[in-house]
């Protein structure tokens, strides 16, 4: 795996360790996966950056013919702009034609496109299989799809049939990443199965989004937190001040002043200092302490100390951290292995 490092606002990879794979050279780019890159250039004649595709030692793939391109293949497909957007194969050719004003990331063998300002899906052989009819529109995500209409939110299948009519209110973020998702009416949650039936009824103050199988949530009465599965089985009462979502297992919880890391059955694996933590990605969770952002691994053990302004999440071993206006990488034990440099 390669990592995006930068000099302004141009861009090169290096390797885990700090060595240079690729020089930094493009005039943007974005994360390597499956050992492809989107990266773009400028050219004097042209009047816009072109965006190619570029293989783990700085190659084209994909010549910087277009003028936007996603950030990976998915379904062996990526979508791309000429004047309008369609899609491209890894030969770098269109198999679903340029013909909409937006295309989006293929998930679940369904692309989310958009003609005449309405949203509708396209299959992997470009047909539209769910035709544009909808104000907003999320990806799918275990067989359903979100959609928003006249301002209420509402689920579809891969065939576009409505499976949960538009009556409910609108969350921030609503996918079912289990068998049942969050769902808010009035100003109450509960979650739905996908078919739209409460498997927890609508009386609660608040719920988060099914992770893992686990829900947070906050009942009416109460001002702390409790916990319980996707089917509504709770896990422990309202006993927390604040918590992460679960990821990889694990999740952080404060109770008082002080926070724990816990797995799936809410056992207590460490405590650790912070006045804020986030979620956790390849077992280390970022914590915000004394003004600085660091990691603790998932004993809660502070693994690198809280001196940088900001950070993303982990990814192949190293976390990308910014020190006041300069960004550096640093791996699981704190070390920075790439810093970048500014005259």
């Amino acid at each position: 795996m390669l990592y995006p490092i930068f000099d302004g606002e141009k861009v090169g990879y290096i390797r885990v360790d700090g060595t240079v794979a690729i020089p930094i050279s493009f005039a943007g780019g974005g994360a390597f996966c499956d050992g492809l890159a989107m990266v773009c250039v400028y050219h004097p004649k042209q009047d816009a950056p072109r965006f190619g595709v570029i293989n783990e030692v700085g190659d084209f793939v994909i010549p910087p013919k277009f003028r936007g391109l996603g950030h990976r293949f998915s379904n062996d497909r990526m979508e791309a702009k000429e004047v309008m957007w369609g899609y491209i194969d890894r030969s770098g050719e269109f198999v679903i034609q340029p013909n909409f004003a937006a295309a989006g990331t293929f998930f679940e063998e369904r692309g989310k496109v958009k003609q005449g300002g309405l949203n509708g899906f396209v299959n992997l052989s470009g047909d539209l299989v769910i035709p544009p009819r909808f104000q907003q529109a999320y990806y799918f995500f275990n067989g359903r799809a979100g959609f928003i209409e006249n301002g209420k939110q509402g689920f579809i299948d891969p065939d576009g049939n409505v499976r949960i009519p538009a009556i409910l209110n609108i969350l921030e973020v609503a996918q079912f990443y289990s068998d049942t998702a969050a769902a808010r009416v009035k100003d109450s949650y509960g979650l739905i199965d996908k078919d739209g039936h409460f498997v927890v009824e609508p009386t609660l103050r608040f719920i988060e989004d099914v992770k893992e199988n686990r829900a947070f949530y906050r009942a009416q009465k109460y001002a702390k937190y409790g916990c319980m599965d996707e089917r509504g089985t709770l896990l422990c009462d309202a006993m927390y001040e604040d918590f992460t979502s679960f990821a990889g297992g694990l999740a952080c919880v404060r109770r008082g002043s002080e926070w724990f890391v816990v797995d799936l059955d809410l056992r207590e694996l460490g405590t650790f200092r912070a006045e804020n933590a986030f979620g956790f990605s390849e077992g280390m969770a970022m914590i915000e302490y004394d003004g600085g952002v660091g990691y603790i691994d998932q004993t809660g053990s502070c693994r690198v100390p809280p001196i940088y302004s900001f950070g993303h999440e982990f990814e192949g071993g190293l976390a990308l951290v910014h020190d006041e206006k300069l960004r550096c990488y640093v791996d699981r034990d704190g070390n920075e292995v790439w810093r970048e440099k500014r005259d």
